[in-house]
């Protein structure tokens, strides 16, 4: 697998571009410049065949109108994050920013499901409580947590919709049963390790105590 990781926005949201061997792709939270990664991807010769929204968050989902304009792809999300991808300009304008609303996606996935792109497999896992509806995708080495978990930090939980108990939750169900090594994509920020978080991640003692 190759990766592509793409910082942009108004609040540096990772856009990440995942192909296989045959340079088939999938798009994970395109930003605000899918032009500029559009241009990338057609000197690397990668062709996306799908793309997928951690969650609805403005800025994870501003781009996703532009990105389908063209790469002519289908767009996947959790269905209880519709909502907020659908309304996601009102969200943005709290934070003075000005972006369109997300379309609907084409396809919704849950906890559990199996999402494959070329020779690319995902395990679907729900990490909601930033946001309803968030996702990660695991793959043996590697996991994409949207805002769930980042290097140091977790997701906000002061936001409409936010759930604390959720995140803590589904960090300690969903992604501290991983191995060590596998390697964090966050939504912003550094890669990091589960190991790295497990053992020094200052909300760590919070996800360990909500039994």
């Amino acid at each position: 697998m190759r990766i592509v990781t793409a910082p942009g926005g108004p609040v540096m949201t990772n856009t990440y571009v995942l192909a296989d061997d045959a340079g088939t792709a999938l798009v994970i939270d395109p930003g605000y410049a899918p032009d500029e990664l559009d241009a990338d991807l057609k000197k690397r010769g990668w062709h996306v065949a799908a793309i997928v929204a951690t969650h609805g968050h403005f800025d994870h989902v501003a781009g996703i109108r532009r990105a389908k304009e063209l790469w002519d792809a289908p767009v996947w999300m959790h269905p209880d994050t519709v909502d907020v991808a659908t309304h996601c300009a009102e969200h943005a304008r709290w934070f003075g920013v000005v972006c369109p609303d997300c379309p609907p996606p084409d396809h919704t996935f849950a906890q559990g499901d199996t999402f494959t792109v070329g020779e690319l497999s995902f395990e679907v896992r729900d990490v909601s409580g930033h946001c309803p509806g968030s996702v990660a995708l695991f793959t043996p080495g590697h996991v994409f947590t949207g805002d769930a978990l980042f290097a140091g930090s977790i997701g906000r939980v002061d936001l409409p919709h936010s759930d604390a108990w959720q995140l803590m939750a589904n960090l300690r169900e969903q992604l501290m049963t991983l191995p060590d090594d596998t390697i964090v994509y966050p939504g912003h920020g550094e890669t990091t390790t589960i190991g790295q978080e497990r053992h020094h991640n200052p909300f760590r003692a919070e996800w360990e105590k909500r039994l």
